[in-house]
């Protein structure tokens, strides 16, 4: 096998060992010995400048698609006699939120991309818990019983379903995103809230603005608590909370008969509360209640902010022009690291601690 600098195909990023995985499957047949052993894992390494541990970890993906048998974890052989189609791994990710809106699209086109990048090819079945803990459960053995090799959980609240996914930890790697899941002693990748918290509710005191209403809702995780709790060690908050998410869903159906109903009550607390400010943790759904539907005297008066994807929105020009603070989270990159501690763990078979 001639030697190389491992380049990626198509410039973006992707994992070494998924990198070197490809690089050795398209070369499998190229400058072999006739017994069809491949360089030792120190010969691969120093080759292509990577570490004994990326070696390992690319040839256990060889091994996974029975292309390859491992000897004592130093060397591999080509399976003999044999054309093996790579079989295509399955992953879980289950999350709380209403199936079928734009932010679950957004999550399943987000885990396609990194799983397909970061997992040699994988396919990752998304599937919403609708905020049902007994749904939650379902998925999850459903998932396991088609062959998963490990799962995402953004779990629908606190503490429900601890104790099963503790349980389920001992079969698959179980890894949670965006919160906290109770007495669970799993690994954990989310947003830091609570400073993003601390740091909206300084900068709007800091505008000379005490008053801020939250735009949330009905239900929230305890991640977005956390924020909010925080900003309200800042200013004094009013929390108006109101099904946005079935609200979005209606509107989309052309049904405005629920955006009449909130928009009148957000009209009325924004008044009774004296409101200076306005926050939500869902940039567009600020952008059609507040800044597209609320009186342009109320509006002016209104210093607005909220948490915008990495999912370009098409945005109102009231919405643009009223200079909107705006804090990013990336749901990609939260995603990418989730999927980078799930895959060390199968590897290495030692679960990750800690949050990241």
């Amino acid at each position: 096998m001639s030697g190389g600098k491992l380049e990626t195909a198509n410039g973006e990023r992707e994992a070494h060992y998924v990198r070197l995985a490809r690089h050795l499957r398209n070369r499998l047949g190229d400058g072999l010995s006739a017994d069809g052993r491949l360089p030792s894992y120190r010969t691969l390494a120093d080759e292509f400048s990577v570490s004994i541990g990326v070696v390992q970890r690319a040839m256990e993906l060889l091994r996974q698609e029975s292309l390859v048998q491992i000897h004592h974890g130093k060397s591999g052989r080509i399976v003999p006699g044999k054309s093996v189609q790579p079989e295509i791994a399955k992953y879980g990710m289950i999350h709380p939120y209403t199936p079928g809106n734009d932010f679950e699209r957004n999550l399943i086109a987000i885990a396609s991309d990194v799983f397909d990048r970061e997992c040699n090819h994988a396919v990752p079945i998304v599937r919403s818990s609708n905020g049902s803990s007994a749904r939650e459960r379902e998925l999850a053995e459903t998932m396991v019983y088609n062959g998963v090799r490990g799962m995402l959980l953004s779990p629908e609240n606190e503490s429900a379903n601890a104790n099963y996914f503790q349980e389920l930890a001992r079969r698959i790697p179980v890894m949670l995103i965006d919160q906290p899941l109770g007495d669970a002693d799993l690994p954990l990748v989310m947003f830091d809230y609570a400073a993003a918290g601390e740091e909206i509710g300084r900068k709007i005191r800091r505008s000379g603005r005490r008053r801020t209403l939250l735009l949330l809702n009905e239900k929230t995780n305890s991640s977005i608590e956390a924020l909010t709790a925080n900003m309200s060690e800042h200013v004094t908050t009013f929390a108006f909370r109101a099904p946005l998410f079935r609200m979005a869903a209606r509107v989309k159906q052309r049904d405005f008969a629920l955006f009449d109903t909130i928009r009148e009550r957000l009209l009325k607390e924004l008044e009774a509360c004296e409101a200076d400010s306005v926050f939500s943790p869902f940039d567009i759904l600020l952008d059609h209640l507040v800044c597209l539907e609320m009186p342009p005297k109320l509006r002016a008066r209104l210093q607005c902010a909220a948490i915008r994807g990495d999912r370009l929105e098409w945005h109102s020009r009231n919405y643009c022009g009223s200079g909107v603070w705006e804090w990013s989270a990336s749901h990609t990159d939260l995603i990418r690291r989730a999927v980078e501690r799930l895959n060390r763990w199968q590897f290495s078979h030692q679960m990750p601690r800690g949050v990241r």
